[in-house]
């Protein structure tokens, strides 16, 4: 197997998003603690699926030349679709689908 191509995500945009959200949101600092702790486990996965359905190495955008491939909208896509609730007995849902 030939070496994996770098492309890129750009984790500040996913992150600023997620924060002007969470701060807007939560009802106490636990919840907000909480609720980042959910969200860098939601994009850990996020990334993960991503790289491996396109068979890609995920850098963060400083880390890679320019015209490489930016898959931050997918993740971005990736992390919502697998934040809703799974219907029963319908597999894990967004992998059936791609990333």
């Amino acid at each position: 197997m030939g070496a994996a191509v770098r492309n890129s995500a750009r984790l500040n945009d996913l992150t600023a998003e997620f924060l002007a959200g969470a701060v807007r949101d939560a009802d106490s600092p636990e919840a907000a603690a909480q609720a980042a702790r959910d969200w860098g486990m939601q994009l850990e996965t996020a990334l993960d699926k991503v790289a491996r359905y396109h068979g890609v190495v995920l850098l963060p955008v400083e880390a890679v030349a320019a015209g490489a491939g930016d898959y931050t909208g997918e993740v971005r896509a990736a992390m919502h679709r697998w934040r809703a609730p799974v219907a029963a007995g319908s597999g894990d849902g967004p992998a059936e689908r791609g990333p």
